[in-house]
């Protein structure tokens, strides 16, 4: 079935991850993030910047759940709000921040500055990809004190 999908599907900035990920496994997971914590500091200016410690691991599971980790090294998306995504209350003006980072397997932070004060931040935001436990991808943004001026 891969043999017929690849010469046909239209090329995309996701179409070499997507073909090289999808066979012949179609029900690996191809990412997990374990955790998820965001903090945001007020700076003189009025903007916040808000740090997001994710820590990312991919598997690939075999048809009876047995998982494997493979290496990460993939753009995902990392999203600020001023409302949790999903939820009621939330719209298109909640979303302060959307943009695309390369993670790896690990932990690490990823900093973004906002123009408002920040509530929730998260990788993946909109559960886009395969995840066992989707709701560790979004954390209440902690807002801390201003930084003095400089």
């Amino acid at each position: 079935m891969v043999s017929v999908i690849r010469p046909t599907t239209p090329v995309s900035p996701l179409s070499p991850a997507v073909a090289e990920d999808a066979p012949p496994q179609w029900a690996r997971a191809p990412a997990r993030v374990r955790r998820a914590l965001a903090t945001a500091t007020a700076r003189p200016d009025g903007s916040y910047q808000v740090a997001i410690e994710v820590e990312a691991h991919k598997f690939y599971a075999d048809g009876k759940g047995a998982q494997t980790e493979a290496p990460l090294d993939e753009p995902f998306d990392i999203g600020v709000f001023t409302a949790e995504p999903g939820k009621p209350g939330f719209t298109a003006a909640s979303v302060l921040s959307m943009k695309r980072e390369a993670i790896q397997t690990g932990k690490q932070t990823v900093t973004v500055i906002v123009n408002q004060r920040p509530a929730w931040a998260g990788i993946d935001p909109y559960n886009k990809r395969i995840d066992r436990n989707s709701d560790d991808n979004l954390v209440k943004v902690e807002v801390g004190a201003a930084a003095p001026a400089r």
